[in-house]
């Protein structure tokens, strides 16, 4: 019973690390997809603005309104492919071989039907409550 409560408190450290890891890299990816979008707001702003510079006949400053937005754009695409472009860590990955193979040492017992399940889930689901409510 010890080594079962032992598997699934790496179990539930080793989720906790991931989910951590994963809010790390949601997070950066969420600012740098606002970053993307605060330059393509520019760049649409400086488009309107170069074509009502286009309408009033001043064409030096329509020309010049264009190049600010075209660069929005080319400077807004940098974070948008960088934000693409995050994947899981090597050491994500090896949380996730942890958790995995602690999780199956938990259910392994189950499959052979010899323990009773009501005496193994209990503390399992104690230990759970009171890793989740730290």
């Amino acid at each position: 019973m010890s080594k079962m409560t032992d598997n699934a408190k790496v179990a539930v450290k080793a989720q906790k690390a991931l989910m951590k890891a994963e809010l790390k890299r949601s997070k950066t990816a969420a600012v740098l997809y606002a970053a993307t979008i605060a330059t393509f707001s520019v760049a649409f702003l400086a488009a309107n603005l170069a074509g009502y510079l286009y309408l009033v006949g001043d064409a030096q400053a329509c020309h010049a309104a264009m190049m600010v937005g075209c660069a929005n754009l080319l400077i807004g695409a940098v974070p948008a492919y960088l934000a693409s472009r995050l994947q899981a860590t090597e050491q994500e990955q090896l949380l996730v071989e942890i958790r995995d193979q602690a999780s199956s040492a938990i259910t392994q017992p189950f499959s052979s039907g010899s323990l009773d399940t009501a005496s193994v889930v209990t503390p399992l689901l104690n230990i759970a409550l009171k890793n989740f409510r730290r």
